[in-house]
């Protein structure tokens, strides 16, 4: 039974708290022992404090991420180091110098291009993982074992930034945010100017393709590279409002016209025509052997547009299915720089 449990018959006796507010007498110190007492507890907590600072986790100051370039090993992936803006913590993970040199360099080389920076990792993400699907779902650490692979995500990053600086610097600061409205007013243009937004397809494709080959297999799902295809989109269509790649041309009364050129490597021209529906053409293309590929679309209306695609053979000629304009496709698939002379004649009836 407990010590103050109730007795039966009579009420529990009342229980009051020790008082601690005066020690019992035999508990006074005199002056000296005061002292000592003082003396051994100022050591005690000294003692303690030395402990906490030498073995308490420090708390890291945070990083501003406008002045320093860090990694972050707790964000899952797609987060590859040189993704990450400021300096490493100084633990026993702390990248090489080597590395930090190599990630600063990146750093500041994309903010001179003006790309955003969560766009730029998925993109070098994107490239990297598919070279490692085993790795996917998983960030790059920061210990030893790992460090050739980061150097190969570095050198995939350093590798993109040498192709997107081919962009302009307006295409690259919307990398990241374009949208289908974005592509409607694109075709809105492409039509003002007498121009299908397939061929504006193509015009775009054959300078993605060029920059970018390794991805021609992925036409159908371009993933972060789509925002690239559309970057080079809006290139093109600055391209074409300077009449850079695009020429209107008239086929006179002489029956002959003739427009002469030079194509870059992995650039494309357009020449859009007015022609009436039976009208007998032939068109001519000089240019050096196997340089360029000839395509030649009928009006945006038309059921079958091309009269000839993607052809080696430079020379065609035939009626022409309807009124409308042409649009006559020149491709360079030439390792260097061509010049090129194109004839349109009309040919004699019978």
């Amino acid at each position: 039974v407990p010590e103050h449990a109730a007795i039966a018959g009579q009420a529990p006796s009342t229980v009051q708290p020790p008082a601690f507010d005066e020690p019992p007498e035999s508990f006074h110190l005199n002056p000296r022992q005061i002292r000592q007492l003082v003396s051994v507890s100022v050591i005690i907590i000294l003692g303690f404090i030395g402990w906490k600072l030498l073995f308490s986790p420090r708390q890291q100051p945070s990083a501003d991420p406008a002045s320093q370039s860090t990694i972050s090993t707790s964000v899952p992936a797609p987060s590859s180091p040189a993704a990450r803006e400021a300096l490493p913590p100084a633990t026993s993970q702390t990248l090489t110098r080597q590395e930090q040199v190599a990630q600063k360099a990146l750093r500041d080389r994309r903010r001179s291009l003006n790309l955003r920076h969560d766009f730029f990792a998925d993109l070098v993400d994107e490239v990297f993982y598919a070279r490692h699907p085993d790795l996917k779902g998983q960030s790059l650490s920061m210990q030893p074992e790992q460090q050739a692979l980061r150097m190969e995500w570095n050198a995939i990053a350093e590798g993109l930034l040498n192709r997107l600086k081919a962009l302009s610097p307006a295409a690259r600061r919307k990398l990241g945010g374009y949208g289908q409205s974005d592509y409607d007013r694109w075709t809105a243009i492409a039509q003002r100017n007498n121009l299908s937004i397939r061929t504006l397809q193509i015009l775009t494709d054959v300078r993605f393709t060029y920059l970018f080959s390794e991805q021609k297999e992925r036409s159908s799902d371009l993933g972060q590279f789509s925002q690239v295809w559309y970057a080079v989109m809006e290139d093109q269509l600055q391209a074409i409002r300077t009449n850079a790649i695009l020429q209107t041309i008239q086929l006179p009364a002489n029956g002959l016209s003739q427009s002469s050129g030079v194509l870059n490597v992995g650039q494309a021209k357009v020449y859009i025509v007015r022609l009436e529906k039976d009208q007998s053409v032939q068109l001519t293309l000089q240019a050096p052997a196997q340089s360029t590929q000839l395509s030649i679309y009928a009006p945006d209306q038309s059921s079958d547009r091309a009269l000839v695609e993607n052809s080696t053979n430079l020379t065609w000629s035939g009626k022409m299915p309807q009124s409308g304009y042409y649009e006559i496709v020149i491709v360079s698939t030439a390792p260097e720089t061509v010049g090129y002379q194109l004839k349109l004649s009309q040919l004699a009836e019978g």
